[in-house]
Order: C-alpha cells, then structure tokens, then sequence
C-alpha cells in the first residue's frame, strides 16, 4: 500500500462517526495558494539623490544562493533617504537582497577582498560572515499584508 494511502486510511480511522458529544474540531486552515498578499519593502539608510537601488526579491533558497534566477527584480531611483518597493504577491517564504547602485552601471561595486564598496543589505537584516548571509537568515514567511525595512550598510 502507497504511503499516502496509508496515511489517508489512519486519519479517516481517527475520524469520529459518533453523533454524541461535541464535533470534531476543524483542521488547521492553510494560507489560500490563489490569494495574494501586499509586500511593502522600504530601503533605507541611502545615500540622497545618488544612483539607484537594485533589489531582488528570492523565493527559495538555490535561487537566492546564486543558483538560480530571482522571483522579481527591479531598479528604483534614489530621490531621498528612502527607496519603497510594493509587490503584490502569493502567500510563501521570501529573502530580499540590495544595493544602492552608487554610479549606476548595475554592478555592485567591490573594493580590496571583494569587498562592497556600495552600501547594501538583506531581508531581516541578515549578515554572513566572509560572504553574504544564507537563505535561512535571511527568509521571511509571507501569509498577510507585511512591511519590512531594510537597512543598507
């Protein structure tokens, strides 16, 4: 017997079929896959009026490892000392990483030892060490309207 079978047998078994007594409590309900929910990002700690920031926002750990492609990804233009960033997105695990773009040529810049040479930061203000931070500093579980600050260094 397939192990989803006997898992799906076990549960109906535990299921009461009794009319007597209070009603079996409701299972715990999961975040609809089809709703959508308000992500507002606001980057701040930016140097006014230079460049652009250059954010990307990941959806599981390989891609934010540098295995893969970013879920969304976008230039906003510095005007102030804040940059702010609306998606519009399913429910589900996410990391944010970015950096101002100081001379906007869409690299970040890297001194002596690699380096950043341009301020940047990560979702919930991760840090690695020698190197950027991994997936699990920096995910965030996204199952409501949620704002986030990240602050560039």
């Amino acid at each position: 017997m397939a192990l989803g079978a006997m898992v799906l047998l076990t549960v109906a078994g535990c299921a009461s079929t009794s009319t007597d007594g209070p009603p079996a409590a409701s299972p715990a309900r999961l975040p609809d896959a089809s709703q959508t929910f308000e992500l507002r990002l606001s980057f701040d700690d930016l140097e006014p009026g230079r460049g652009q920031l250059v954010a990307a926002l990941y959806g599981d750990a390989a891609s934010f490892d540098g295995e893969g492609e970013p879920h969304r990804f976008t230039y906003i233009p510095i005007e102030g000392e804040i940059a702010r960033w609306t998606l519009s997105l399913p429910a589900g695990e996410y990391a944010v990483k970015a950096f101002q773009d100081l001379d906007a040529d869409g690299e970040l810049g890297r001194g002596d030892f690699g380096i950043p040479s341009e301020p940047y930061g990560f979702s919930n203000g991760a840090r690695g060490t020698f190197g950027p931070p991994n997936w699990a500093a920096a995910r965030f579980e996204l199952k409501s309207d949620d704002e986030r600050t990240i602050a560039l260094r």
